[in-house]
């Protein structure tokens, strides 16, 4: 979790532990349409038509497709993700420059290739054929304008320093396998600089780099990236397995996959794009293959935008598992195992919790909580006791995720789905397990959350549980009695025993979102939750409310981000299994929502809020003497019980 999301968590927490006291509390927008993702090619071609190649795939009579079967891509323009020269893997071996490598020496008869000092350089367009093992590099160094096509048959290169393939110079650099091979890219030590780039890949190229064939491709890099292109870098074909000391794959403006088998084992992300100098790239777009990745930091991360349109996706290991500023998944199998959020949608600027204590008591604490805009305010520029906050339309154009399609498994320890904006849910199906701990929520969203189609059980902790804000079809959040163990099963079944919804949890849990098209308003559900059951029925779509703070019904107000499970004027509060048949105290009389003056964390607080202590008994109200937090809290709120009938909200009552 990053910094400025561990504060925002942290002013939710804080919030809460101000409305308890000495007590306990239980606990996309409208993008333009594009066209779809279909991609194929042409198989084939001749070399000698290899520049009119290419040209963006288009459909046809085609040998091989690549990409989604016509998924629908709303954020992203994806009409001419791959060429026809991207896909293209056959070739003449009598047209090509035969490269022949052989321990620490190489050799070509061509006046377009010198070597010098263990380094093979290419200076011009063409198709190289290179066989056989190189104690040194492969360097390209064409004009501009050139296309240059490395065939790998047998290549086993290894280069200390610096890059083994380094595509210094080019228009595009194309890295094809011949049928049938094996070849392995190895760079080892720390990387020197040999001129003005940073040369920081076992494969590292300046320009365009596509990678493609029927062979395989092993590539180690102990202390570097992978894969590296500081353009454009795409993946059509091919079989590929990547250890890296920092990155696997690297694009700074776009990583692209068509299809192949890749696996990525590294220290810091997977798969990584990110460009500073243009906002519109920075982005993955994954139309296919098969990925399985165990990463040490994000496992598939694009600064801008991470779309999915089909393929089989295994996040094995991560911190965050797919994160970007708009996540879009309109296909795919997807599995994500993530030791913080499952989904991350954020754009790094912490703007997703601008009003931090604002919003007053109109739905709730904080930024885009407190009245009926969503921004803390009515007119959405300032809120009563807070901080200046950006409308929320903004956040939900700027940051979201959006799930229209495919089949998507999250094990997550933070929030299963956190967007630091909205949530958007048109399709598909989205299982979530977890968080066990109650600072993060199965589902987690700070603009709207809407479902419009698809199926969605999430389940997790109760402390910090959200249901969806909006929805055409049946919701509902429900808390279970007791904590249920993992590999219990979560079953909803219709008056008539249909089942609609079952997942096994490999987690904790204690409270349960589910929603799905076969929920009606005005029928009655039954949800088993392990040997326990709840049986309830939809007066409204939108069933149960959460069981954090703020929200629709929260003090003050109807509206907020759906976290409140205190009662608004109007509505009646909810009690802790969403009936509406509790109402939750008000504020102490003469509190004037003035949180200046709360005190700081105490000195050496790494964030970590998993041993977070509770209030002592004794405590009044008054932070100015309020004493440190015992050792042994655990950060589970799980089994908070709620305020006592009748209590006036003061805690020295």
């Amino acid at each position: 979790m990053k910094r400025k999301e561990i504060l925002r968590k942290f002013t939710r927490v804080l919030a809460t532990m101000i409305l308890s006291g000495a007590l306990f509390i239980s606990g996309c927008s409208n993008a333009q349409d594009k066209t779809d993702a279909s991609v194929s090619t042409e198989q084939g071609a001749s070399q000698a038509e290899s520049n009119a190649d290419d040209k963006p795939v288009q459909g046809g009579t085609s040998q091989q497709v690549l990409a989604s079967k016509s998924a629908e891509v709303t954020t992203l323009d994806v009409s001419d993700m791959f060429s026809k020269r991207d896909v293209k893997t056959d070739y003449e071996e009598s047209e090509c420059v035969l490269i022949t490598l052989n321990g620490g020496e190489a050799s070509c008869e061509s006046e377009v290739v010198s070597i010098e000092d263990g380094t093979v350089v290419i200076k011009a367009e063409g198709y190289y054929l290179l066989r056989g093992t190189y104690n040194g590099s492969i360097r390209v160094e064409a004009p501009d304008d050139a296309k240059v096509q490395l065939i790998l048959d047998g290549v086993t290169l290894k280069k200390s320093g610096t890059a083994a393939i380094y595509g210094k110079t080019a228009d595009k650099l194309f890295i094809t396998m011949a049928e049938g091979s094996k070849n392995q890219i190895t760079n080892d030590g720390e990387f020197q600089a040999i001129d003005d780039n940073n040369i920081d890949g076992a494969i590292y190229s300046k320009c365009d780099l596509t990678l493609n064939g029927n062979g395989t491709l092993t590539v180690s890099s102990e202390t570097g990236h992978g894969i590296v292109s500081k353009d454009d870098l795409k993946i059509t074909s091919g079989t590929y397995e990547i250890k890296a000391g920092a990155h696997g794959i690297s694009g700074k403006d776009s990583i692209r996959v068509a299809d192949g088998t890749i696996t990525v084992t590294s220290v810091k992300d997977g798969l990584h794009s990110g460009n500073d100098e243009d906002a519109e790239k920075g982005y993955v777009y994954i139309a296919g293959g098969k990925i399985t990745i165990s990463a040490e930091d994000d496992g598939i991360h694009g600064e801008t935008k991470l779309v999915i349109a089909d393929g089989t996706i295994d996040l094995q290991k991560s911190k965050e598992g797919l994160e970007a500023a708009i996540v879009e998944i309109a296909g795919g199998d997807v599995t994500v195992r993530a030791s913080d959020d499952g989904i991350n949608a954020s754009d790094g600027s912490g703007s997703s919790f601008e009003g931090g204590f604002g919003g007053g008591f109109g739905g709730g604490f904080g930024g885009r909580s407190g009245s009926k805009d969503g921004t803390g305010s009515k007119d959405g520029t300032k809120s009563k006791g807070g901080n200046e906050s950006k409308d929320a339309s903004k956040t939900t154009s700027d940051v979201y995720v959006l799930i229209s399609g495919g089949r998507i498994t999250i094990d997550a320890q933070g929030d299963g789905i956190d967007a630091n904006g909205s949530l958007y849910v048109k399709g598909g199906e989205t299982y979530v397990a977890g968080p066990e701990n109650a600072m993060n929520g199965a589902i987690d969203y700070d603009g709207v959350g809407e479902i419009t189609g698809g199926s969605v059980i999430a389940i997790g902790s109760s402390g910090m549980a959200m249901n969806f804000s909006k929805s055409t079809q049946g919701s509902a959040i429900l808390k279970a009695d007791s904590t249920h163990n993992a590999g219990e099963t979560v079953q909803l079944k219709d008056s008539d025993g249909n089942v609609i919804l079952e997942f096994t949890s490999t987690r904790k849990y204690a409270s349960v979102v589910v929603s799905s098209p076969l929920m009606e308003q005005g029928k009655t559900y039954t949800l088993t939750m392990g040997s326990e059951t709840k049986t309830f029925t939809l007066d409204e779509l939108l069933y149960g409310q959460s069981f954090g703070f703020g929200g629709p019904g929260g003090f003050g107000g109807p509206n907020g981000d759906n976290r409140g499970n205190f009662g608004g004027p109007g509505r009646g509060g909810k009690d802790d299994q969403g009936d509406g048949s509790k109402e939750k105290p008000s504020f102490p009389e003469g509190f004037n929502g003035n949180f200046e003056g709360l005190p700081e964390m105490p000195e050496g607080f790494d964030g970590n809020f998993d041993n977070m202590p509770n209030f002592p008994k004794d405590f009044d109200g008054n932070f100015d003497n309020m004493p440190n937090f015992p050792k042994n809290f655990d950060g589970n709120f799980d089994n908070m019980p709620n305020f006592p009938n009748g209590s006036d909200g003061n805690p020295n009552t």
